[in-house]
């Protein structure tokens, strides 16, 4: 594998992603090296092959992370970063090709699918305690390591435990060391609009995030509906419909910038439009979580798609707005 050491480059793509690229590389060795890493890293395929007369591409995702492994006969191998999640997995694969020792990256990336499969089964079986336990553990040994303590935060905050107030000083201190961590401040920015108490300086974050960002940047339409609960906490219902109507640009596949402007035209006292909003709401739900249904409650992903999307919801929330809509 280290063959590709002195060849292997970080660079970055057209769209300014993280991208790793090795030049003069033959299609049979493309194929043999593509397949290894897949391998290797356990990647699954999240797009078909796309093969052209001389060039292919295919999108692979882990966990969070999605990458595209890429070929062509003037450019050679790349393999780009398609998400602020995958920034870290590419580090990994360049580790990979350049560093001999790289039974430690192995290790490291076996004991992660380790434990989601041990925390879920946990979880499972109804022992919550365990498993925060083992989330806890985790962290004592890898400090650093910032999405799981994101996710230890997400689940200290979640059935059954709701500690709150420790969950806010985990987030807060993350944001506090590293403030471009935006999944830390999604999850701060939303926890404290749950309290109803989004803080001013929350509020200039996600403000830079979005004055420094391109609209198709990961994140950006999240960012706008936690700007837009800002607004609404603080009764400033001009301002959240502005922003609302942003989000729907930007994100037309949300259903909580739906289901929000309806209760902006519910103050209004505006039924029609009300009920109209509802009804998109209802339309862009992608799940229904039934008694008895199983989800990730430390999962980050899960997290941003139950309270900020609200693609994913529970039925007794489906009910209620199919019973509001009903009664418009």
């Amino acid at each position: 594998m280290n063959k590709y050491k002195k060849q292997v480059k970080k660079v970055k793509d057209y769209s300014n992603r993280d991208t790793l690229e090795i030049r003069d590389i033959s299609e049979n060795e493309y194929n043999k090296l593509s397949s290894e890493i897949i391998s290797y890293f356990n990647l699954k395929a999240e797009t078909d092959k796309t093969v052209g007369n001389s060039e292919e591409f295919q999108n692979y995702i882990l966990n969070e992370c999605i990458i595209s492994i890429e070929f062509d006969i003037w450019t050679g191998l790349s393999i780009v970063a398609k998400n602020e999640s995958a920034k870290e997995l590419v580090n990994d694969i360049f580790i990979y090709l350049t560093d001999k020792n790289s039974m430690k990256l192995r290790v490291q990336r076996k004991v992660n699918i380790y434990l989601n499969d041990k925390l879920d089964s946990l979880i499972k079986l109804g022992k919550e305690e365990e498993a925060l336990e083992l989330l806890e553990e985790y962290i004592k040994h890898n400090p650093n390591n910032y999405d799981r303590k994101i996710e230890y935060a997400i689940y200290l905050s979640n059935s059954p435990f709701h500690d709150d107030i420790t969950a806010l000083e985990i987030i807060d201190e993350i944001v506090r060391n590293n403030p471009t961590n935006i999944k830390a401040l999604v999850v701060k920015a939303k926890m404290e609009d749950i309290h109803q108490i989004i803080k001013d300086e929350t509020l200039e974050l996600l403000n830079k995030f979005l004055k420094t960002h391109e609209e198709d940047a990961e994140y950006y339409g999240e960012i706008l509906m936690l700007k837009a609960f800002y607004f609404i906490t603080f009764e400033m219902y001009t301002e959240a419909e502005e922003v609302l109507r942003s989000s729907i640009k930007v994100s037309p596949n949300f259903s909580l910038n739906y289901k929000s402007l309806g209760i902006l035209y519910k103050i209004k006292g505006n039924s029609v439009q009300e009920k109209y909003f509802y009804e998109i709401a209802l339309q862009k739900v992608v799940k229904i979580y039934r008694d008895g249904d199983y989800y990730s409650p430390y999962s980050f992903k899960g997290f941003v798609k139950e309270y900020i999307q609200g693609i994913d919801i529970s039925d007794i929330y489906y009910n209620w707005l199919i019973e509001k809509i009903k009664s418009l």
